[in-house]
């Protein structure tokens, strides 16, 4: 099927659930804030900053914190079924992504306010606190949680290093570790280690020569199973020190969480010193 007969089809599917579902345009004049999430990090974000409130629909991966799990389940991460969205008669959709991103133009026909900008680094975290925090009516609390994160960030940048080589293992078959240019890279570095992989960027599949160059202290197990179920290979390395039994989601997803999850990663390695 070619291309314009393909987006002929999907701007009369759009009418349709236009059509079918009516505006938010009530809500938005009436002042209420409705919003749909679309990524955890930013459910949790909104949580946070005193918001959840107005928050009128998740997908069905934001389970944190547990008053998420109440709201409306509007489809998969970055893939949301519109018609669902749209029943919600929603004022704002915060996003980090879409793959589709026409759908981003039709909530927008249908009077939302869409939010897309990725949450991949504490940068975009800072960003998104300052977003949140101005549409959702937030703004002092938004202040203080871009002060806490700065005052971190400050802090754990000037700690001495411990020198330990860590390597962040995502999954084991096929093996994955997280390079540079990445949240657990940041995680490793504010934790006083030195990533094993940050020669490579971004995540990357590699083999058990790789880990053997890299000659890792401690090997972070961020897979959701204990490490003695890992394959036998990666057993067999017999890193000195493994570091596993930690909420995943706090070391992998920019948040509030993420600063704790660092803490405790360094207090670990420092541990290992003695």
């Amino acid at each position: 099927m070619k291309r314009p007969v393909l987006h002929a089809i999907f701007l009369l599917f759009s009418a349709m659930i236009l059509t079918s579902c009516g505006k938010p345009e009530d809500t938005q004049k009436n002042g209420e804030i409705r919003a749909v999430s679309l990524a955890p990090a930013l459910t949790e974000l909104v949580f946070y900053l005193g918001g959840g409130d107005s928050l009128c629909g998740r997908t069905d991966v934001c389970t944190y914190p547990p008053e998420a799990e109440k709201l409306t389940v509007t489809g998969h991460f970055a893939d949301p079924a519109a018609e669902t969205v749209l029943k919600l008669k929603p004022s704002h959709i915060f996003a980090n992504a879409l793959i589709n991103p026409r759908q981003k133009v039709m909530f927008e026909k249908a009077g939302i306010k869409v939010f897309l900008h990725p949450c991949d680094t504490m940068e975009d975290y800072l960003f998104w606190v300052d977003l949140l925090g101005r549409e959702l009516l937030k703004p002092e609390t938004a202040a203080q949680e871009n002060a806490r994160i700065n005052n971190w960030l400050a802090e754990n940048r000037t700690r001495a290093q411990n020198g330990k080589r860590v390597v962040f293992v995502l999954w084991d078959d096929p093996l994955m570790v997280a390079g540079s240019s990445t949240l657990p890279d940041t995680a490793i570095t504010l934790a006083g280690g030195i990533n094993a992989a940050a020669g490579e960027k971004g995540y990357l599949k590699c083999s058990r020569e790789f880990l053997l160059r890299s000659k890792p202290d401690v090997l972070v197990w961020a897979v959701n199973r204990p490490f003695e179920q890992a394959s036998e290979f990666l057993r067999d390395l017999n890193v000195p020190l493994i570091y596993e039994g930690f909420d995943l989601d706090v070391l992998l997803r920019p948040g509030p969480r993420f600063p704790s999850g660092v803490d405790a990663m360094r207090s670990f390695l420092e541990r290992a010193e003695k």
